[in-house]
């Protein structure tokens, strides 16, 4: 398994049930899981991990990583310039090899930051 110290990370035991992130208001943001999420999340886990994951695995894995990411600032330009080609409604956090995509407090998408190539299907 690679990135073992990641995978224990995004697996272990906590009382967290809900994805949130804090504003800049210091106001707590509670967001939804959506499917596509879940299904790519799986995807680029175990192409980033080799770990296979259930269904309460992935949950657990992403609601350890996301509301642990950092949020990427608007000082990156990268990011600045994708949020404004996508109607600049997204937010953007990262959480080492991992980016999640919120939009309308749904975290629509994650991305492999490591490798851009992994985000490809097969």
């Amino acid at each position: 398994m690679r990135c073992s110290k990641f995978v224990n990370a995004a697996l272990k035991q906590n009382e967290e049930t809900k994805l949130f992130y804090t504003n800049s208001k210091k106001e707590i943001v509670e967001c939804e899981f959506t499917d596509h999420l879940r299904k790519r999340f799986v995807e680029r886990f175990k192409k980033l991990t080799d770990a296979d994951l259930n269904s309460e695995q992935t949950n657990l894995a992403i609601i350890n990583l996301f509301n642990s990411s950092k949020r990427i600032g608007k000082s990156n330009d990268e990011y600045k310039k994708r949020n404004k080609k996508h109607g600049g409604a997204s937010v953007y956090f990262q959480n080492v090899h991992l980016v999640f995509v919120v939009e309308n407090c749904q975290v629509k998408t994650v991305e492999i930051v490591t490798e851009r190539e992994l985000n490809k299907g097969e």
